[in-house]
């Protein structure tokens, strides 16, 4: 189950780097951009890890948590010293822990390795951000890309639901409709980690009808109708084709949106995301007729 909040959270913030690193309390003055960051000589690989440019340029490494880890301290360490070696930058980590379950007494954001006697081997230190304890209007009012963590900042039960709705009204106007798909989608994921199943389903029971958000991360294909089976793998489809899309080759822009919107043939998008492998460009890839 973490594993899809990982996933969640990692696709977020891909195309606006710069939004979470204004949630996390950074405010760059370069341009910030998503770096490769597998580690593959030693078998590891940080979450996220952005390079913020400008005279002085560093990069960001991000660790998203959202269970109990005794090691967590010891991993940001652990990716900073090999990132820096790398990248030949110095490294700011960042651990962000999703929900109050993932917090513990040795997460003060300060790691000193000593030996038994006493002497000092190491000091390291690396920022901790909260969700739960962020302002939810802070988050609501901030970039649309911050949306989703409306439902993990600091929020009761009882104004969960104004949340959603105000998530919603500002989605309807400010992004394109598959935008709004992606980001309602991910804002309803990321909810698992606070509600229970039966308030997350009244609370976005609007927001299906009014976005058609089908995922089949939250969905049950068993006792869905036929025709929510293929919304849900068409808006699958989309999101994978978008996400992947955007690693490769860049944001996708209006126009291009517009026109893998308007693919409605599930195997014609099951194509692209194959194409997708073979292209060098959004233009490249979208450069078929679509079916409808």
């Amino acid at each position: 189950m973490a594993k899809s909040y990982d996933a969640t959270t990692k696709e977020l913030f891909q195309a606006d780097p710069a939004t979470l690193l204004a949630y996390l309390g950074l405010h760059p003055t370069g341009p910030v951009d998503v770096i490769d960051a597998d580690l593959s000589t030693v078998t590891a690989e940080a979450d996220q890890v952005y390079r913020v440019g400008g005279p002085n340029p560093y990069l960001v490494h991000v660790e998203m948590q959202s269970s109990a880890d005794a090691t967590l301290p010891r991993r940001p360490l652990r990716y900073n010293v090999l990132l820096d070696y790398r990248h030949d930058a110095r490294v700011w980590s960042v651990a962000v822990l999703l929900r109050p379950e993932a917090d513990g007494p040795s997460l003060s954001g300060r790691l000193d390795l000593q030996l038994p006697d006493g002497r000092a081997i190491h000091e390291f230190r690396f920022a901790v951000v909260r969700a739960w304890q962020q302002p939810v209007e802070w988050v609501l009012n901030g970039p649309v890309s911050l949306l989703p963590l409306a439902l993990i900042a600091d929020v009761s039960p009882n104004a969960a639901r104004s949340v959603v709705e105000r998530i919603g009204q500002r989605l309807q106007t400010e992004v394109p409709p598959s935008r709004a798909d992606q980001l309602m989608a991910s804002a309803r994921i990321l909810a698992g980690l606070r509600f229970e199943d039966k308030l997350i389903d009244d609370l976005f029971q609007g927001a299906r009808v009014m976005f058609d958000v089908f995922n089949p991360k939250i969905l049950d294909y068993s006792s869905a109708k036929p025709w929510v089976v293929k919304g849900c793998r068409i808006f699958e489809a989309r999101t994978m084709i978008i996400a992947q899309g955007t690693f490769k080759f860049g944001p996708i822009t209006p126009e291009n949106e517009a026109r893998l919107e308007a693919i409605k043939d599930l195997e014609q998008l099951e194509a692209l995301g194959i194409r997708l492998l073979a292209v060098s460009t959004w233009d490249e890839l979208l450069a078929v007729e679509p079916k409808v």
